[in-house]
């Protein structure tokens, strides 16, 4: 198997990260390694599910933060300097095309993670509907999701389309006991990632930088679409 390609973008807004999101899950062609993409955000801001009333926001706690949609469903993620934040980009999944057994898969995989920032945690195998209509990602449970205790910690969203795979990530430090979290940070994430991936994925990871074409794309996509009132506002069902 070829190396998985570990992308850490430069330092941006939350229109930015999501368009470059979008950029590498279009650019993902047959027989190209998975990326995984770490992302920093330069401020507190919030990302609705792709299919989100963008009224569930404007009239919380979060109202007046940036925000943008994701490509992905589920609830909105608050990004803030306690969220660390990545996306999965993979082409030909072969047999594993389903929503769930992605998801839970993709769970264990942050269970993996966790356990190497220092936290005991476990996935769900079944959401609970009776949490769909929460405003946050955090407050939702879906099969995939990882829970400590009874905190949700990390959430995904996904989406799939023409062999093409994007899972939106979100490890939720906030959430999980401060005296076992305190001290993990950002920089954290990249070595528990790096040997998350080694276990699960059984993979080697290469760092590489964001092509210069690629982020051309992004910067285009980031005003078009993710600054766009039009797009943002409306309810979305379909690119």
């Amino acid at each position: 198997m070829r190396p998985w390609r570990l992308i850490h973008t430069p330092s941006g807004d939350v229109a930015w990260n999501m368009a470059v999101d979008e950029t590498l899950w279009e650019s993902i062609a047959p027989g190209d390694p998975p990326t995984l993409c770490l992302h920093d955000f330069d401020e507190e801001c919030v990302t609705l599910g792709f299919a989100q009333p963008a009224q569930q926001i404007r009239s919380s706690q979060f109202g007046d933060l940036p925000w943008t949609r994701r490509l992905t469903g589920g609830g909105a993620i608050h990004h803030h300097g306690r969220t660390i934040s990545f996306s999965l980009i993979a082409h030909d999944l072969g047999e594993a095309k389903r929503p769930g057994p992605i998801a839970c898969a993709l769970g264990r995989f942050l269970v993996s993670v966790w356990e190497r920032l220092g936290l005991e945690t476990r996935v769900i195998d079944s959401g609970d509907s009776a949490t769909q209509s929460a405003p946050l990602c955090a407050d939702r449970l879906y099969a995939g999701d990882v829970l400590h205790g009874d905190a949700k910690v990390a959430g995904i969203g996904q989406r799939f389309r023409r062999g093409r795979l994007l899972v939106q990530a979100a490890l939720m430090l906030d959430r999980a006991p401060s005296e076992e979290t305190s001290s993990v940070g950002a920089r954290h994430a990249v070595p528990a990632l790096e040997a998350a991936i080694g276990q699960c994925f059984r993979s080697p990871v290469k760092r590489e930088e964001l092509l210069s074409s690629l982020e051309e794309h992004a910067m285009s996509l980031r005003s078009l679409r993710y600054l766009n009132e039009e797009w943002r506002i409306r309810r979305r069902k379909s690119l």
